[in-house]
């Protein structure tokens, strides 16, 4: 689902947005935008001249994911992150299939500076290493415990 909502958003963007539209403007010195901007490399356009190697190892984190996921079956919270890590990876490689490069649009500007164009895939990645970062290790512990003891 997080995927099909993805891709709807940049077929709809790849199909409409010629110029930017504005969703508001200077709201508490935050400007926000729709605007269409393609990505061959990774975050802030890094790595763009490597798109093939790039793609190979999106590639292979999503496997990863698939794979730890299926064989570890970790705690709820720990898989809503890494779901939302592996659907995010999904929808940038499907968009590098589909078109050749991630398409972004949503352009904030804080006090008048721009800190990068992003997407909703972009989104649901940052959103979910958030949570594993500030996800307490205890909780993990305890239910390894748990599934060790006889």
């Amino acid at each position: 689902m997080l995927v099909t909502i993805d891709f709807l958003i940049k077929l709809w963007v790849n199909s409409n947005v010629f110029e930017p539209i504005v969703v508001w403007q200077n709201r508490g010195h935050v400007d926000f935008f729709i605007q269409y901007v393609t990505n061959r490399g990774g975050a802030w356009g890094m790595l763009a001249s490597f798109h093939k190697p790039l793609l190979i190892v999106r590639v292979l984190v999503i496997m990863g994911l698939l794979a730890y996921l299926w064989s570890e079956a970790p705690l709820f919270k720990k898989s809503l992150c890494l779901v939302l890590i592996l659907a995010g990876a999904i929808g940038n490689v499907l968009d590098s299939f589909l078109y050749g490069h991630v398409i972004d649009m949503f352009h904030f500007l804080f006090w008048g500076r721009s800190y990068g164009i992003f997407n909703f895939a972009d989104a649901m990645i940052f959103i979910g290493s958030l949570g594993l970062i500030f996800m307490p290790r205890t909780i993990d512990h305890a239910n390894r415990a748990n599934r060790d003891s006889p």
